[in-house]
């Protein structure tokens, strides 16, 4: 069940003890990779690491950010642009899980480089998406978008527009509540550099 976008809290118990944090990062996969990092600093704290202690966990779990990745991003408008560099399978498949947590039809803006398993991914996020803008990652390798467009099937409104920049523009005039970008690193670089320019003027 989602419990909000502002991080979610984690309750564990290790060997040594049990914890109860508050974590920045999205995603059930990060609550896990949690749970590795706890045992790893604890493993310090008994090598002679003092000032590895309960509360430096605490601290540290609550101050992580990890941009670009189940990034979410409060527009002026009162809705939200969900980052995510997932740009193959296994990223795709974290991303839908997610998806389905929020219970809520999304837009996406993806682009893709060509020499990822593209097919795969784009059959992993189209069942969650509502409408689509597709776009070309500031790369030599990406993918012409337009080429795209039959994996989406049909049932939705896909939108093909080469500048990214331009792509956002579109993606946002769809008007849904949640943008989710991805597919590509640089994809991500580039429109949150635009997102953030964009909440700041």
């Amino acid at each position: 069940m989602f419990t909000g976008w502002a991080g979610q809290r984690v309750r564990l118990a290790t060997p040594l003890r049990r914890y109860d944090l508050q974590l920045a990062l999205l995603g059930d996969h990060q609550a896990k990779n949690l749970g590795l990092a706890v045992r790893a600093a604890e493993a310090l704290s008994g090598l002679g690491f003092e000032r590895i202690g309960p509360q430096a966990i605490a601290d540290g779990a609550a101050a992580c950010r990890w941009p670009g990745r189940l990034e979410a991003i409060e527009l002026p408008s009162g809705r939200r642009m969900l980052l995510d560099a997932a740009h193959n399978p296994a990223g795709a498949a974290v991303l839908a899980e997610f998806l389905d947590r929020i219970g809520t039809p999304v837009d996406l803006l993806f682009g893709v480089l060509a020499d990822k398993d593209y097919r795969e991914m784009i059959g992993l996020l189209a069942p969650r998406t509502r409408r689509v803008v597709l776009t070309t990652p500031a790369s030599p390798r990406a993918k012409a978008p337009e080429e795209l467009v039959p994996l989406f099937g049909t049932g939705r409104e896909v939108v093909v527009e080469p500048d990214p920049a331009r792509a956002l523009e579109r993606a946002l005039a769809l008007g849904g509540e949640i943008l989710v970008v991805c597919g590509s690193i640089f994809l991500v670089g580039e429109i949150r550099k635009l997102a953030r320019v964009s909440n700041r003027s």
